[in-house]
């Protein structure tokens, strides 16, 4: 019994570690892909149900299909204002990106300024 929660222990220990390895590697994806919101109709020709008349096409792909009603937003607008943000505090930063599939866009602003925040130990 012991040897079984002491094996699962150390498999939790290295999934942990390897998740830790993967976000803190620095990742470089385009996440600045041709992306476009259509009318389902159009493209397939056949009427759809309620709540599924649009298509998100990403990088040429239908990466899903929503309602007339969702706020679709590009990632050049989104992303490039967020940085913009940062640009005019004049805060030190890289950046990682993460481009899952063409469906799922990840940009994390890391700050690295010494002179904005402090850390009282």
């Amino acid at each position: 019994m012991k040897v079984k929660i002491i094996g699962k222990a150390l498999l939790y220990a290295w999934m942990l570690v390897f998740a830790i390895l993967v976000s803190c590697s620095s990742s470089v994806d385009d996440v600045f892909v041709p992306s476009e919101m259509k009318a389902l109709q159009t493209l397939t020709g056949m009427d759809s149900r309620r709540g599924l008349e649009q298509a998100i096409i990403s990088n040429g792909k239908i990466v899903n299909v929503v309602s007339k009603r969702y706020g679709y937003i590009p990632n050049e607008l989104f992303f490039k204002e967020a940085e913009a943000m940062l640009v005019n505090t004049n805060l030190n930063y890289h950046k990682r990106t993460i481009n899952r599939g063409d469906c799922s866009f990840i940009i994390d602003f890391i700050i690295e300024d010494d002179n904005q925040f402090t850390i009282n130990r």
